[in-house]
């Protein structure tokens, strides 16, 4: 799977060390130069097919996967280090 990544899910999981989440679920992430401008870069990735996902995507996607113990703890954490996501 080939997922295209802007800064803001990069940010968040490494400030709750969990990082490795993007190697675990997807294997391979390209980060553009359009990362910069974030609404630019969704709107490039929707132009090539692929569907925008938030970072509070990624981490559900880690508990279904049984790769993290609770979404609801990792939100939490990420919570008290200044990290607030759309759920």
């Amino acid at each position: 799977m080939i997922v295209i990544s802007n800064s803001s899910p990069i940010i968040a999981l490494s400030r709750c060390d969990q990082l490795r989440l993007f190697q675990q679920l997807f294997g391979r992430i390209f980060i553009p130069d359009a990362v910069i401008d974030d609404k630019r870069a969704r709107n490039e990735a929707k132009e090539l097919g692929f569907f925008p996902s938030f970072t509070s995507d990624i981490i559900k996607a880690a508990e279904k996967r049984n790769l993290i113990d609770s979404y609801d703890d990792v939100m939490k954490q990420l919570h008290q280090l200044g990290v607030y996501l759309p759920e």
